[in-house]
């Protein structure tokens, strides 16, 4: 079988690696998708209300702008040092944690992770059910269970999958993005009511 049609098998099945080793037969991928991942990842409605906290906190844009800018470049330098080791290595990243802080240290970081990640889902599918209440009327627990079966579908399919759908979320952020931008300076920032 070659390794195309390998990975559009994959593509359709169900992951079955998780937080496993990786064998290097099936490691695949390239480094332009590590830019669909992260962007379609931040690109969500949680990471647009966190980045407006500096100026509900009294920062002036340019401040905002500075330290969110800051922040990133901090966190992606270590980041991108760690994540060096997971081709190499054929693991995740909270498992590599192990070599630096041991095999029961490593539970520290992973239970911090872990609640964090797990925040960070409750707060955006709350914050996504409700603008999408205030657009189409509907019961907020409605909109929240509906929401949550697409991301319940790509934790159960996976990397390739998730792959595959951020590479379409890019382009269409992208344009969404391009278009809220046009339309803000020809028409200004809307003014809430």
């Amino acid at each position: 079988m070659s390794t195309e049609s390998a990975v559009a098998n994959r593509l359709d099945s169900i992951e079955v690696r998780s937080f496993d080793y990786v064998p290097p037969d099936e490691r695949h991928g390239e480094p332009r998708q590590v830019f669909y991942m992260w962007f379609g990842i931040s690109a969500t409605v949680f990471s647009l209300v966190t980045g407006f906290v500096g100026i509900t906190l009294g920062l002036s844009f340019w401040w905002t702008l500075l330290s969110v800018v800051l922040g990133n470049v901090l966190g992606a330098l270590f980041m991108a040092f760690h994540a060096a080791q997971g081709p190499q290595l054929g693991i995740p990243q909270m498992i590599q944690s192990r070599a630096q802080f041991g095999y029961y240290g490593a539970l520290l970081p992973l239970v911090v992770t872990w609640v964090m990640y797990i925040a960070f889902l409750a707060i955006d599918i709350v914050l996504a059910g409700q603008g999408f209440q205030a657009v189409f009327p509907w019961s907020l627990n409605g909109w929240m269970i509906v929401l949550t079966i697409p991301m319940l579908l790509l934790a159960i399919y996976g990397y390739d999958f998730i792959n595959r759908y951020n590479k379409y979320q890019t382009w269409l952020y992208i344009a969404l993005f391009l278009g809220l931008t046009v339309f803000m300076f020809v028409h200004g920032v809307p003014r809430g009511g």
